[in-house]
């Protein structure tokens, strides 16, 4: 267990089991112990906001709310009480401080800065100033700066070119000296942690015996650590290669460092002659006439497939892949005009590569961790998720397995040389997830084959509607999530500080006691690694079989300011939503964006995946069908969310918090804006992300029958699904579980019943049916009667050609156009359980000859469990 686990501060405090609310504490509560290097960040949040006077919101904040001004400061008590200043900032009257801190819109410095030289001379001209410096200050709700020490190497950069742009454009500059000392100490702060993420990051290398790694180690750390660590390391280096055998290298020359943002993951990680090896590369600079080229160690080009560009979102990518050259050194380039943009060293080894050994502090570890997530990573991931899905809508697979099988689409298929993605009866991974499984083996199959950390929280749901306790943190190198170990037990010696911390955070965000703290059971305890000598791939089998069974659906529907959670909200921008974010809906369903579609002669689309009960994935689009935003029924937070970025810390992986996520260079995306977003807000703004230019009502109506007609053509293979179970199974009854435990179980019934999937269908008709009535509305609030008209006869004339055929009881062909489907949408509120004949599931009237060849019903006794579930389907409920 490592030092972020809840942990029971001492005598006569809860037990173990029991839980925190972050950001509240009383009397013995239990508290989040954080180890002593975290403990600066959280004291300087605290010290900051009291130097502030109140606390300052989150950095980054959505494009709905990048319009809204400023938070008041203490300059405007009176829009601090509800008023409104010149720029129309507006805070809630009577707002706590926790309130005030999530809910308001960062300060916009740009925004405020062109109010100030349109009118320099107005009245509040110097509040304005000091608002637009307090924006830029390195720190959230920092002052004066001096408190700022962070030690997590993303938030240290953060700082650091938080404090250069404040230096670069404050106005008022009351802060310069505080700002000049915390640029200091974050470059200090910077440099200790780069030495010690590249300190871990060489001795892995060389104990695996990779030199050519360790070069390339040496070559992304020289411009962020010190001179003599890296005169030090370089001759580690070369010592290691002349025992090698091979001749002391050259210096790593900057010709082969990777800007920041830009990435270059070679695959496999020890090829060998002949070998297949895919290149993939991410650069968020233009690069333009982007090519990928393979040279050797005297500059001569080798012969390679061109590379091929993708990617719509903030770092374009580009692809090759080719039969691994003989034996040698080699550089792989990204190339712009001629220029290396970025460059990674390639080894192909003459032999099958030893497998590497692993170091005695990751003894029991799933996998070692070689670095942290950054904002290279994570664009590495986006483009990789982008690449495996690249599918049109509607595109199926059974198992994720069927994908990360298919070279053509894994950049990193066989990325270990362990034979992962084999079939399997030559020993590959078996990976079938759920819906909310998904999210996860993405990140954690990517995350392992990158030697990048993996984490999550263990989430229990109550028997009662409400949101998920999560607590007890497990990672890929601590999986044990029941009991505190060494290092958790070595941070209690600074249990009094951290109480302090704790207490100063919450005395400043004004938080209200919310009650004891939910009590967690132990239930069944999570896996280790196994024995050290057991075959990895079947360790990790057993990897992903635990995370299936430990991740439900909602413990992605944590609240969105949840602390221990393993997502946060994102802003609702073209950035923000990059491929690898997911959307929770409160339905109890997720998807993983994996594609942009510009908008050209055709509407553009937002892609994601998803995955069902019974192992299948599948394309969907973003539309109000399949990504939901209700209000009513809902369960915790849904919306948008991105996994917390995970870091190397010295205990081990850990991930950072809200305040720290804001902050972080490369990231700086967290943003509380969906939350109580009102359903047509958050759709009109996904609306013109994804269509820039307004589509007009007929083409706009013409894609939601597209994606209603999408959805209902896979209710049909899900009821057939439902069928051939019963054709192998003739004489039993798929057991149906009490309550509401129709929307969440296992079994049969989870595979084949549809209930929230039906739940989500009726809410993409409901959008089709008030369609033509919302478009028709004017701006005085009148409707306009030839648009509903034009729309309705759309309906009928689309409806009419759109149609879904399925197979009736004795097998013959049944199609139903879809605007029939239309008039049948109450009955889909009857159809979801797999005992009925699929001639009921599909609505087919009673007398009807559609309904004569039923020859199966639900017992009686399912049938009046349906009646008293039946007001969640009229009234469109959450599921779960």
């Amino acid at each position: 267990m490592t030092a972020r686990s809840y942990q029971k501060p001492g005598p006569g405090a809860p037990g173990r089991g029991e839980l925190p609310r972050v950001g509240a504490r009383r009397p013995g509560a239990t508290i989040r112990a954080v180890p002593p290097r975290r403990l600066a960040p959280l004291v300087l949040v605290a010290a900051c906001s009291r130097a502030a006077g109140s606390p300052a919101p989150p950095a980054a904040s959505s494009e709905a709310a990048a319009a809204a001004a400023p938070p008041a400061s203490p300059e405007g008590e009176a829009a601090a009480d509800g008023g409104e200043d010149e720029l129309g900032a507006v805070a809630p009257r009577g707002a706590s401080g926790a309130e005030r801190l999530h809910a308001l819109p960062a300060p916009d410095p740009a925004r405020l800065r062109r109010a100030l030289l349109a009118d320099p001379g107005r009245p509040d001209a110097p509040r304005l100033r000091a608002e637009h410096d307090r924006a830029l200050l390195p720190c959230p709700g920092e002052t004066a700066g001096a408190s700022c020490t962070p030690t997590a190497k993303l938030v240290a950069r953060g700082v650091v070119e938080r404090a250069a742009r404040y230096l670069a454009e404050c106005l008022a500059c009351e802060h310069r000296a505080a700002v000049e000392g915390c640029g200091r100490r974050a470059r200090a702060a910077l440099r200790e942690a780069a030495q010690r993420e590249a300190r871990g990051r060489l001795s892995r290398a060389l104990l695996a015996g990779d030199v050519a790694g360790a070069e390339q180690v040496l070559a992304d750390v020289e411009p962020a650590v010190g001179a003599g660590w890296l005169a030090r390391a370089r001759r580690k280096v070369a010592r290691a290669r002349r025992g090698a055998g091979g001749s002391t290298p050259g210096e790593p020359g900057a010709a082969c460092a990777v800007p920041e943002g830009s990435a270059l993951l070679v695959s496999p990680r020890a090829p060998r002659p002949g070998d297949a090896v895919r290149v993939l590369a991410v650069s968020e600079s233009r690069v333009p006439g982007g090519a990928l080229e393979l040279v050797d160690e005297a500059g001569a080009a080798v012969p390679t497939i061109a590379g091929r560009s993708r990617g719509e979102g903030r770092a374009p990518f580009w692809y090759t892949a080719r039969a691994a050259p003989a034996a040698g050194r080699y550089h792989v380039r990204l190339l712009s005009g001629g220029a290396v943009v970025a460059c990674a060293r390639l080894a192909v080894g003459a032999s099958a590569p030893s497998p590497p050994a692993e170091p005695a502090e990751v003894t029991g570890a799933f996998w070692p961790t070689e670095r942290g997530w950054d904002r290279a990573a994570e664009n590495l991931y986006s483009a990789w998720v982008e690449h495996l899905f690249q599918a049109p809508e509607g595109h199926t697979w059974r198992g994720l397995h069927a994908v990360t099988r298919d070279a053509t689409r894994n950049l990193i298929h066989g990325h270990l040389g362990l034979g992962e993605d084999d079939e399997r009866p030559r020993g590959g991974l078996e990976l079938e997830p759920d819906c909310a499984d998904q999210p996860y083996f993405l990140r954690a199959y990517f995350a392992w084959k990158a030697g990048l950390p993996f984490g999550r929280h263990r989430c229990v749901r109550d028997a009662e509607p409400g949101e998920p306790r999560c607590g007890w943190w497990a990672t890929n190198e601590d999986p044990d999530a029941r009991a505190p170990r060494a290092r958790a037990r070595a941070a209690r010696a600074d249990a009094g500080a951290l109480t302090a911390a704790a207490g100063a955070l919450t005395a400043d965000a004004g938080a209200a006691s919310p009650g004891p703290p939910p009590a967690i059971s132990a239930g069944a305890p999570p896996p280790d690694a196994g024995p050290r000598d057991e075959p990895p791939l079947r360790r990790m089998n057993r990897f992903f079989e635990a995370l299936k069974d430990g991740v439900h659906a909602r413990t992605l529907r944590s609240a969105l300011d949840e602390e221990a959670s393993d997502l946060y909200p994102v802003e609702l921008s073209r950035a923000g939503l990059r491929p690898g974010v997911v959307f929770s809906d409160p339905y109890g369903h997720t998807l993983t964006l994996v594609r942009w579609v510009a908008q050209g002669e055709r509407p553009g689309q937002l892609l994601a995946v998803d995955a069902q009960p019974d192992g299948t994935l599948a394309i969907k689009r973003f539309w109000r069908g399949n990504f939901l935003f209700p209000r009513e029924g809902v369960v915790g937070g849904h919306g948008f969310k991105a996994f917390r970025p995970v870091v190397l810390g010295e205990d081990g992986p850990y991930p950072l918090t809200n305040a720290e996520i804001a902050v972080a260079s490369g990231y700086g995306d967290f943003s509380l804006a969906q939350r109580g977003m009102k359903a047509v807000e958050f759709h009109g703004i996904l609306d013109r992300l994804v269509n820039p230019r307004p589509l007009p009502p007929e083409e706009a109506y013409r894609e939601l029958l597209a994606a209603l007609h999408r959805q209902l053509e896979s209710r049909v293979r899900e009821v057939t699904l439902g069928e051939e179970w019963h054709v192998d199974h003739p004489d039993q009854v798929i057991e149906m579980p009490e309550g509401r435990k129709v929307f969440n179980t296992t079994g049969p019934w989870e595979a084949f019943s549809t209930p929230c999937r039906d739940m989500r269908l009726l809410v993409g008709m409901d959008v089709v049916q008030d369609y033509p009535a919302q478009a028709s509305l004017r701006a005085d609030g009148s409707r306009d009667a030839a648009v509903v008209q034009r729309l309705e006869a759309l309906l009928s004339e689309v409806g009419g050609s759109l149609s879904i055929t399925y197979r009736r009881s004795d097998g013959s062909p049944q199609t139903l156009p879809l605007v029939e489907l239309m008039r049948r949408q109450a009955s889909f509120e009857w159809g979801y359980n797999p005992n009925d004949c699929p001639e009921h599931r599909w609505g087919a009237a009673e007398g009807s000859a559609e309904r004569a060849t039923c020859q199966r019903r639900a017992p009686d006794e399912q049938r009046a469990r349906m009646r008293e579930l039946h007001h969640w389907f009229a009234r469109r409920y959450s599921c779960g």
